[in-house]
């Protein structure tokens, strides 16, 4: 039973993630998709309220409630650390904060560590990058799949000093799951660019420009790199 309620909230959460990242040449956030994936998650939260299921509706409310802030008014991408916190929706931020104090049942599981790190990232003043790090770190024992490493990394290189990111990200160079990933090129350029290496994250932002499969992420990729 468990294996089958994880492939389900697994289907879930790539319904969500389409439509917030669409993978298409079409508009570069699908509100229907994201609206549906939520929707699934609340009936099936209703019929199994375990840890598991309820992080992971608090995570998808937690993505959602940014919707607004994700496209400036000329529909251009605005990428998380530039958006207006104002738009984004409290009412959805306090239903997953309340969500979340329900779990602790058992060990923290994946979509419990996720939704923890995306709680984390939402709190007003700086966001606390140690935290989310150790974070990662403990997502990363449960699932070592490159995509959390990379991840990981990214956060470490808040958390410490872009060098240290930067050092594991290069680790990573060689492994084909983040081959063509418009995340992994990004990554490494926010954190050149932190590190003081202009030129450097201007090549990367053009890298992940490359790789974007819609032109309105394109753009905003290019535009970083013109910073």
């Amino acid at each position: 039973i468990e294996f089958r309620l994880n492939s389900v909230r697994t289907v879930i959460s790539l319904v969500f993630t389409e439509g917030h990242h669409s993978s298409g040449e079409g508009p570069p956030i699908r509100t229907e998709l994201c609206s549906e994936a939520v929707w699934l998650a609340r009936q099936l939260h209703q019929l199994t309220p375990d840890d598991e299921t309820t992080a992971l509706l608090a995570l998808l409310l937690v993505r959602h409630s940014r919707i607004d802030a994700r496209l400036d008014p000329g529909g251009r991408l605005v990428l998380f650390d530039d958006q207006d916190r104002e738009l984004w929706d409290q009412g959805l931020l306090a239903e997953a904060k309340e969500l979340m104090a329900t779990t602790g049942r058992s060990a923290p599981g994946g979509y419990q560590l996720q939704a923890a790190i995306a709680l984390v990232q939402i709190v007003e003043g700086p966001i606390p990058w140690q935290h989310v790090a150790a974070l990662y770190r403990a997502l990363l024992r449960q699932d070592q799949s490159p995509l959390i490493a990379l991840q990981c990394a990214a956060a470490l290189g808040r958390a410490n000093s872009p060098e240290a990111g930067l050092l594991l990200i290069d680790s990573l160079r060689g492994e084909p799951l983040l081959k063509g990933l418009v995340s992994f090129h990004a990554a490494e350029a926010d954190l050149l660019e932190r590190s003081g290496d202009q030129a450097g994250a201007r090549i990367s932002w053009e890298r992940a420009s490359e790789h974007c499969p819609n032109l309105v992420q394109r753009e905003a990729m290019l535009d970083r790199a013109k910073r």
